[in-house]
């Protein structure tokens, strides 16, 4: 589980600066779903090279993203939050 965490940490930190780019003035709630739902589409993905279970390891991992997701938006984000941003 810890290697897919890795491997799923550059799609995060993508997904959040489209998110940023793309939904600009929305608020960080709506941000922060569009991109766990594209990180459980990836999971989802990993369907072809795996035996299934993708359900389940999203339902592990869903947690932990999202913590990611907050930490990393406090730290990059943390000026437009000072701002009220995100």
């Amino acid at each position: 589980m810890f290697d897919f965490m890795v491997k799923l940490l550059p799609f995060l930190m993508s997904a959040m600066g489209i998110a940023e780019k793309c939904l600009g003035p929305k608020t960080g709630k709506e941000k922060k779903e569009l991109v766990m739902e594209g990180a459980r589409v990836v999971t989802d993905g990993f369907e072809d090279l795996s035996t299934g279970g993708q359900r389940a390891t999203w339902e592990r991992i869903s947690e932990p993203v999202s913590r990611i997701i907050d930490g990393a938006c406090d730290i990059l984000f943390k000026k437009s939050r000072d701002r009220g941003g995100l």
